[in-house]
Parts: structure tokens; C-alpha cells; sequence
């Protein structure tokens, strides 16, 4: 299973209970990557990467809105919208992250 955008790490945790499935999670959150360490440490098959995951390998603006970890994250700009309301898309903060292609992590990982 790949998660992309992992978030907490929970979604598919109850899986990891079955030794024959392997969890690949993407966050390229810090602070959410931190919290997932801790909720995942007992599965050996829960593989966690920091990381963004697009159509292109290097490196990307990662924007974060909303309130903190719990809010929106996003590589791409935020666009303010009277719809949603502005303070939903107050961007917090801005990081540097990596980036990856699904393709190349396979090949890489040499996951069939």
C-alpha cells in the first residue's frame, strides 16, 4: 500500500496487523513525520518516508495553511477564496522538501 500524504499514519495501521502486507507512507510534513514514528514504531512493516511525492525528483515549496499540522498543506499556492473563507487559506509557513516520483521510489526500492 502506498500512502501518499500520510498525514497521522493511521488510516492503514490496522492492516500492518496482517504480516504480509507492506505500508509505504509519504509526509513531508516534520512534525507530522514525528508523530507518525511514534504511532507506527511496533510495525516493522510500516515504512515511513519524509517526502512529497509528484511527477518530478528534487525539491519543492511546501505550504502549510489553515492552523498548524491539523490544517491544509499543499505543494502548490494557496488562492484566497471568499467561498471558503480567508482565514481556512492564511498560509502559516512555508518549508523545503523533498520530492519524488512513485516510479523511481519503486525501482529504487525494487518493490514488484
Amino acid at each position: 500500500i502506498f500512502d501518499v500524504g500520510s498525514y497521522d499514519g493511521t488510516d492503514y495501521l490496522q492492516l500492518c496487523a496482517d504480516p504480509n502486507v507492506e505500508v509505504y507512507a509519504f509526509e513531508p510534513q516534520p512534525i507530522m513525520v514525528e508523530q507518525i514514528k511514534k504511532t507506527t514504531k511496533d510495525f516493522s512493516n510500516f515504512h515511513l518516508y519524509n517526502c512529497a511525492v509528484s511527477d518530478y525528483n528534487g525539491k519543492c515549496t511546501f505550504n502549510q495553511a489553515g492552523g498548524g499540522a491539523g490544517g491544509l498543506s499543499s505543494m502548490l499556492d494557496y488562492v484566497e477564496s471568499e467561498e471558503w473563507g480567508k482565514k481556512r487559506f492564511d498560509k502559516n509557513y512555508s518549508i523545503d522538501v523533498e520530492v519524488i516520483t512513485l516510479e523511481s521510489f519503486i525501482r529504487k526500492h525494487n518493490i514488484t
